[in-house]
Parts: C-alpha cells; sequence; structure tokens
C-alpha cells in the first residue's frame, strides 16, 4: 500500500473519518493501531523491526536521560548507525539475507536524532505512548519527512475537533502530490529510464533532455509524496514541516540545500556538521567538516560510488562557491541583475551535473553522458522513440513548464493552495475536479512501470 495507490488514498480516509469519529482520549491509540497496521501490510518482518527498534530506543533514551550517560548515548547511536550500515551495504558483504526494513533509512535517523536530543536536555520529557506515535506515525514512515520528536510531541497533543476547512486544504494537497507522481513523474520516468539504459545508441541532445527530465521527475516524485504525507496529516490536523522551497530558484549551492530536502538536510547540520565543529574552528576545519557531512549524505543515498561522488561534488561545490566570493566580492551582489544571471546558470549547470552522477549506472556511465552532451548536444535523432511519442513528450514539456510557473507563484510569496481556499467554492471545487481528472485521464497507468514506487523508496 504505498502512497500514490489507490489502497491508501481509501485507507487514509477511513483514517480521518475513525480519528474524528472516536473519543479524544482513545486518538493515540488509535494511530498507534493504525500505524502497525500499515507496517503490518508490508510484511510482518518489518512491522517486528519497527517496534523493536522503537522499544530498544525508547529503553536507551530513558537510561540516558536518567543517568546522564554520554556513553550510553553514543553507544545506542552506534548500534543504530552499524544496524542502518548493513541494511545498506551487507549484500556488499556477503550478507545477502539481511533484512532491508522499509522506511528505517528514515526512522533510524529519527531514533538518532531523539537519543542526542534527550542527552542534551533539548526534551524534556517524553512518554512511550508519545513516541511510539513519532516513530510509527504511517504518513511519514516510508519517505519522510524527517521530523523532530519534540515539534511532533506537539502536534500530537493538539487533539483538534473536526474541520471541514482544513480537511479540504489537507485532501487538496494530496491530489496536488498524486498529480505530480502520476501525471509528471511516472510520465518523465518513461523517458529517463530509457534512455539512461541505454546510453550508448542515444545523441548528446538526447542525453541532455533526459538529465533535464530526471531532475523534474525527481523533484516532482518526491515532493509529490511529501504533498500526500503532509495532506493526510494535516486532515488529522498534524502539520508536518515542509521539505522543498523551489529548490531550482537558488542563486548558490549552499541555498539550493537550504530548499531541496530539508528535513535532511537539517538533519545533518544540526547532528553531523555541528557535532564535527560546524564553521567554529577555522576555514580549513570547516571545508574538512562540510565535505564529512555531504560525503555521509552519499553514504545514506546508497552502495554505488556514484552516490559518494556525488555527496563529495555537494561539498567541493560549495567550498569553491566559497572560495569564489572572497576573491570576487562582486558575487555577493545578488541585487544585480547580470550577478543573478550567472548564478543561476551556474547553479543549474551543477545541479543537472550531479544529477547525472546521481541517475547514472556508475561513474564511467555519468562521465561518457557527460562527454557525450558537451561534444553533440545539437543532436535529436530519434527523439520520439524514447518511451514517449510526440504527444507525450509535447505534454511533457507543457507539465515542466507548469510546475516551473507554480513554484515562480510561490516563489513569489504566493501560495497557490492558500489562494485556490480563499477564493469561491465554485471554483474551488472546479480546481478539485480539474485535478481528479487530469490525475485519471493524463495519469500514468499500465504496464511497463510500477506507479506505487517513489524514487526515494530505494535511500
Amino acid at each position: 500500500m504505498m502512497y500514490s495507490s489507490l489502497k491508501f488514498i481509501i485507507f487514509s480516509i477511513a483514517v480521518v473519518l475513525g480519528y474524528y469519529l472516536i473519543p479524544k482520549r482513545g486518538r493515540p491509540f488509535f494511530i498507534i493501531s493504525i500505524n502497525a497496521y500499515f507496517c503490518a501490510l508490508l510484511g510482518i518482518k518489518h512491522l517486528a523491526v519497527l517496534f523493536g527498534s522503537t522499544l530498544l530506543s525508547y529503553v536507551c533514551a530513558f537510561l540516558i536521560q536518567k543517568y546522564h550517560s554520554r556513553r550510553l548515548m553514543y553507544v545506542s547511536i552506534g548500534m543504530i548507525v552499524f544496524a542502518l550500515f548493513m541494511t545498506k551495504f551487507g549484500t556488499v558483504f556477503g550478507f545477502d539475507s539481511i533484512l532491508i526494513p522499509a522506511g528505517y533509512s528514515f526512522y533510524a535517523l529519527q531514533m538518532i536524532s531523539f537519543l542526542y536530543d534527550v542527552h542534551y536536555a533539548k526534551i524534556k520529557s517524553f512518554s512511550f505512548i508519545e513516541y511510539v506515535q513519532y516513530m510509527t506515525f504511517f504518513p511519514i514512515l516510508l519517505q519522510g519527512p524527517i521530523c523532530r520528536f519534540e515539534y511532533m510531541q506537539k502536534e500530537f497533543k493538539k487533539n483538534s475537533s473536526f474541520q471541514f476547512e482544513r480537511v479540504k486544504a489537507g485532501a487538496l494537497l494530496v491530489l496536488f502530490g498524486l498529480f505530480k507522481k502520476l501525471v509528471i513523474a511516472d510520465r518523465l520516468n518513461l523517458f529517463v529510464t530509457d534512455v539512461f539504459n541505454h546510453y550508448e545508441d542515444k545523441s548528446g541532445g538526447i542525453l541532455l533532455c533526459a538529465v533535464l527530465f530526471y531532475a523534474f521527475q525527481l523533484y516532482s516524485d518526491f515532493s509529490g509524496c511529501t504533498d500526500i504525507s503532509r495532506g493526510v496529516s494535516e486532515c488529522l490536523d498534524i502539520k508536518l514541516p515542509l521539505n522543498f522551497r523551489n529548490p531550482y530558484f537558488s542563486l548558490s549551492i549552499k541555498e539550493f540545500w537550504n530548499r531541496w530536502h530539508l528535513s535532511l538536510s537539517s538533519w545533518l547540520k544540526d547532528y553531523v556538521y555541528i557535532p564535527l565543529g560546524g564553521n567554529r574552528k577555522g576555514v580549513l576545519r570547516k571545508y574538512l567538516n562540510l565535505l564529512i557531512t555531504f560525503f555521509v549524505s552519499g553514504l545514506w543515498h546508497g552502495t554505488g560510488l556514484q552516490y559518494l561522488v556525488w555527496g563529495c561534488l555537494q561539498a567541493l561545490g560549495q567550498i569553491a562557491e566559497s572560495i569564489a566570493e572572497q576573491h570576487f566580492l562582486w558575487l555577493k551582489n545578488t541585487r544585480h541583475i547580470g550577478v543573478r544571471l550567472i548564478k543561476r546558470i551556474y547553479v543549474s549547470a551543477f545541479v543537472l551535473g550531479s544529477w547525472l552522477v546521481f541517475r547514472a549506472h556508475g561513474v564511467k556511465a555519468a562521465v561518457l553522458i557527460a562527454f557525450r552532451i558537451c561534444t553533440n548536444f545539437f543532436s535529436f535523432s530519434g527523439l520520439y522513440s524514447c518511451g514517449l511519442d510526440q504527444k507525450d513528450f509535447v505534454l511533457s514539456l507543457i507539465l515542466i513548464i507548469g510546475l516551473v510557473c507554480c513554484d515562480l507563484i510561490r516563489e513569489k510569496k504566493s501560495e497557490v493552495r492558500q489562494c485556490i481556499n480563499q477564493s469561491s467554492y465554485f471554483i474551488q471545487c472546479c480546481v478539485f475536479m480539474i485535478l481528479i481528472f487530469g490525475i485519471l485521464v493524463f495519469g500514468m497507468y499500465g504496464s511497463g512501470y510500477n506507479a506505487a514506487d517513489f524514487i526515494y523508496m530505494q535511500f
């Protein structure tokens, strides 16, 4: 029961109805039961790992708080990191039978942040019920966003009554997410998969299109999943933190990571970069800490060498950017239209290049693709035989332009969903119908792909 499936939508509707029908005192137990049922559908082994990890980390947190033991904190976090390492790299060392729990990459980070914050007294009090809710909350279980306990503790305590306007706003966000996933991301996926699987036979122009399409596929896929998670949670009056903030409008690589996958970026900053010393121990130590932080990010994303290269590229890009701004002060003048244009060009080129490394089947393939793009990017022979015919290709371009326009509106401090919710009920009904119609008619269903698989499920 993945987030884009009809079963998940029906399941979520039933959860929202049940949540508001039962007495408020019973809601925490209702949510925990629902979370357990959701995880059990993925497999009893996954359920056992989730609740076993939750119980063990809770006991460790209790002991850490009671004895103020830093050593116990390190040991507890070390066990979680080791388990995470084995789930990702166990097969590399020949452990083929290792269970890879669904969503472990995400809730392992939540356990680490919880133990760290308990030791440093950022979390003053916590109950077992609150912690189980936090660890097993089904909208964020498989793909995040990665939430902090103190934030979710406040959200769970609201225990609000039913409000039609809030549920309607949440449902609209769910539809936005489904549209991004089923209409945009899965359509782009057909082209991207075909080109990257047969890159040896493709021209530079087609390869460039595939890299560009992948950038928007990944964005619409992952942000679409986040929208679904946030929408379902909002229907329960549990507001999840924003995970994307118009990342492709960034004027620097550093700014990009303050807009892309915010929950992971802030986690890495607070629990890797700052504990290493951050920028408090000189420039060289700052650069080293940055390199280690993004190396960890690469490890978290996958086992292939390209993920490590991709992570190091993010750090080296920011280091080079910092050095350039120290020697060329005019680069800091982002109010100048020329400077903004230069920054947008190099940030876009860097991001596309890093996505190429991220998506390609290995570093060697990425280098070959990059070389062919640079030497033959005017050739588009066979463009409409790469998974999409001419109509679908043109539709993909239109959808990308529409996605960029929506982000541009948000960038101008005007939230699209808020504008819709403040309009007349007739307009709201029209928007709902258009989205539903678009998902049913233009959504990618059928053979050749699995609409239930979000890209970040593999990480």
